[in-house]
């Protein structure tokens, strides 16, 4: 046990992974108001202002660099009378103005059930492994640390920058290859089941708690979302279909059944109906002309989640699979019969917001407009309404792209549509399965977590577009002659692709920091200890079959014996009480016995002959006298059998 007081100090290492581990063990244990779950929090941040005017714009900054935490001021605002309560804010005298007091004590009374050190090590153990892989320091952070939080969250890291020399290399986007890391480790914790993974799941919980608590003010009374008309985003929608392979498919698909459970209607756009259509002949495309695809799709055909014949049946099926299987429909509201008036918002403002800060630069992409005609036609059916009940939102966008929901709320709030307090016309993906989880009451299941992560994982994994023809570029410029005939073995590229992989963490650029030589080295060891390994199993296992059958045969033999046996003992027996019967009856010459022996012989003699034809059920003598056989047989067995 440890009390808040200490677990939040922000002087100590690794303050953010220990405040996100205090909020998922408020919530497991009970604590589900926003205000109850983020005041000590508010206490640690007033306690920087002590005998100052409370400042909340200071407050709110401070718990965001310190923990990471980004708190409304709405919400800080509503602490105001907990915070007095608690003693953290008195009142002065002259003009009513607040002042802050260092209350931290006062913390001391709320302990949690955590370990420190588990916390700590997930810190000294990420780093262990990233030095294991050749990256001793985070490219975006000064410890590797300080890059599991943005990770969780999806967001820069504290020194994020667009290049970043890696070995001798100049890389663009640094940050995904310092995520690869992060992601390969959560990944080796869960596939190997080691101990440290159960600390990572409960703080990646606490980061979706705050997440709920600090955006998601309410979700209603009722457990259900009947009345809400979610429309998803192309992407989703191509994971639904299987284009992105089965982590993300599986994933998505558990949010789909979680909202139709809900009372859910799910629509698609005619726009985004035509986006989902356009990728679907653009991959069959990029596959037809030996072009780079999408990464996820590109990622789930080399794993063999996917194939080109699954990708033709989706495209000629699109209508099917989407209305039959799954429920979505083309929404009859389009963009074209919009009418302009003030719920209109401006788009191009929106467009060139998406091409300046979102990342939107692909040549030619009619993403951003098309993110804009989403944002616009939900404001339309929104009609200018705004709420702080998930259930009462009417009407949500649903995204992939964690950028584009931050971006659309900051405009809005900007342009003055919604304020602060507003559910977001556009939420993530990850963001609408938490709610779906709390309204379902499984948001502490472990199960659905760890789904959620490793998805998180497998996307942040992917490589390049353009890794595996960068790949065998690379290999036919260094290796000419091993190329051609290792292109012909499947299993052998497979092992270059991963080791390729685990060296560059999927930068198509850093391929040429690899040594061929030392690839192809390292992919036909790996394959070899595969083949070794799955030779080895192999033998195991008719070695194990071979053993079981040779005890089923024992056991037959021993079953016969006994039941041999035990037919000829039950006739025996039979026999003997019959005689007995006769002779007490002085059939044998001699006089007969008395009535009552005569009687009770008589009894067990006809017992005797109805059990020797199984006549008695499972309790017989003949069952009791098998059983004894067969445990001699058996101790005889163990005894002679090696």
């Amino acid at each position: 046990m440890i009390d808040a007081q200490t677990l939040l100090n922000p002087d100590l290492q690794n303050r953010e992974l220990r405040a996100f581990a205090y909020l998922s063990t408020q919530f497991r244990q009970g604590t589900h108001n926003p205000i109850d779950c983020l005041i000590p929090f508010a206490v640690h941040a007033l306690a920087e202002q002590e005998g100052n005017q409370v400042d909340w714009g200071a407050a709110k900054e401070f718990l965001k660099s310190k923990y990471s935490i980004n708190i409304p001021y709405y919400m800080l605002d509503q602490m105001s009378r907990p915070l007095t309560d608690l003693g953290a804010i008195e009142k002065s005298s002259i003009g009513n103005i607040l002042i802050a007091r260092n209350k931290k004590s006062s913390l001391s009374q709320n302990s949690v059930d955590l370990s420190t050190t588990d916390i700590d090590n997930f810190g000294i153990a990420l780093s262990l492994y990233a030095k294991s892989r050749g990256r001793e320091n985070p490219l975006t952070a000064d410890s590797w640390s300080d890059i599991i939080i943005p990770f969780f969250q999806g967001k820069s890291p504290p020194k994020d920058k667009k290049n970043a020399n890696v070995d001798n290399v100049i890389v663009t986007n640094p940050k995904s290859i310092d995520f690869t890391i992060v992601a390969d480790f959560i990944v080796h914790n869960f596939a190997n089941k080691l101990p440290l993974y159960n600390v990572i799941r409960n703080i990646f919980y606490g980061v979706l708690v705050a997440d709920f608590l600090t955006h998601i003010e309410n979700v209603g009374r009722k457990k259900s979302l009947v009345g809400l008309n979610v429309f998803y985003d192309s992407p989703v929608i191509l994971r639904l279909l299987g284009c992105s392979g089965t982590i993300l498919k599986n994933a998505t698909e558990e949010l789909h059944e979680e909202l139709r459970d809900l009372g859910c209607r799910i629509y698609i756009f005619h726009h985004t109906y035509d986006e989902v259509f356009e990728a679907i002949e653009a991959l069959i495309k990029c596959h037809e002309n030996n072009v780079p695809m999408f990464r996820e799709t590109h990622e789930a055909i080399a794993r063999g989640e996917l194939t080109i014949k699954e990708l033709y049946a989706i495209r000629s099926e699109l209508d099917l699979r989407l209305k039959a299987r799954l429920g979505i429909v083309e929404s009859g509201t389009t963009y074209s019969n919009r009418n302009v008036d003030r719920n209109q918002i401006s788009e191009s403002d929106f467009v060139s917001l998406l091409k300046q800060k979102g990342g939107w630069t692909r040549p030619f992409s009619l993403a951003p407009e098309r993110d804009a005609m989403s944002l616009a036609m939900i404001m339309r059916l929104r009609a200018g309404k705004t709420t702080r009940d998930i259930s009462k939102a009417l009407y949500l966008f649903i995204t992939h792209n964690a950028r584009l929901a931050w971006l659309s709320r900051e405009f809005l709030i900007e342009e003055r549509y919604v304020t602060g307090r507003s559910i977001w016309p556009i939420m993530t993906v990850g963001q609408m399965s938490t709610i779906a989880w709390v309204m379902n009451e499984k948001f502490d299941n472990d199960e659905v977590i760890t789904k959620e992560l490793i998805a998180n994982c497998y996307e942040a994994r992917l490589p390049d577009d353009d890794f595996d023809d960068r790949l065998r570029e690379f290999l036919e410029k260094s290796a000419p002659e091993e190329v051609s005939d290792l292109y012909n073995n499947a299993f052998l590229v497979s092992s270059v692709r991963d080791v390729a992989l685990s060296s560059t963490t999927g930068n198509s650029a850093l391929i040429r920091t690899v040594n061929a030589a030392e690839l192809l080295s390292r992919a036909t060891a790996d394959r070899d200890a595969i083949v070794d390994q799955a030779r080895s199993d192999e033998r195991k296992l008719v070695e194990e079959l071979a053993a079981n059958e040779s005890a089923n045969l024992a056991e037959q033999k021993a079953h016969s014996i006994a039941e041999t046996l035990s037919i000829g003992i039950s006739w025996f027996i039979a026999a003997l009480f019959l005689a007995g019967t006769m002779a007490t009856l002085g059939i044998f010459g001699s006089s007969a016995s008395p009535f009552w022996l005569t009687l009770i012989v008589g009894i067990l003699s006809a017992f005797a002959f109805l059990d020797s034809f199984k006549l008695l059920g499972p309790h017989g003598l003949r069952v009791w006298v098998k059983r004894g056989i067969l445990r001699l047989i058996r101790k005889a067995q163990a005894m002679l059998l090696p």
